[in-house]
């Protein structure tokens, strides 16, 4: 091989070498809640400045607020919020593992979930009063009437 050959190859290693570093630093920056074009602008780091690139994308404190307006991140920041139907807390997360702040039930658990309403935890208290009563009446056990007390307060 000649020299021309050497450098060529040299040139497309390179190339391929920034790009996988591109990719790390924009899964980094994407990955801390950062909007598209601070992603781009990362990759761009990344490609010229390799591992010193994913140093500073991995240093980069986490988002804590939405930059972009644009209407695909507008639409991507609907699914981003959802509401725990376990505690009915407000959480912040896309993936479906993602964790409530206040019970720790993950996304998809609580997507599993129906949500509870003022009208259930009615009905539930009225059936609670019945069972009481079938207990003191001695209609059903102690151990009955605990294993329907459970199911009703879940």
């Amino acid at each position: 091989m000649d020299f021309d050959t050497y450098w060529f190859v040299y040139l497309i290693a390179a190339f391929i070498n920034g790009i996988i570093w591109a990719s790390v630093c924009k899964s980094i920056i994407a990955s801390k809640g950062y909007g598209e074009s601070e992603q781009s602008s990362y990759a761009w780091v990344g490609f010229l400045l390799g591992l010193i690139g994913v140093l500073i994308a991995a240093v980069k404190p986490q988002n804590t607020q939405s930059v972009e307006t644009s209407p695909a991140s507008v639409s991507n920041t609907v699914d981003l919020v959802w509401k725990c139907n376990f505690c009915g807390n407000q959480n912040i997360g896309r993936e479906s593992y993602s964790e409530c702040y206040s019970c720790g039930h993950t996304r998809g658990e609580s997507s599993r979930k129906k949500p509870k309403d003022s009208g259930d935890m009615i009905d539930n208290l009225d059936a609670l009063k019945k069972l009481k009563e079938l207990l003191d009446m001695g209609a059903i056990t102690q151990d009955e009437f605990d294993l329907k007390k459970s199911k009703l307060l879940k």
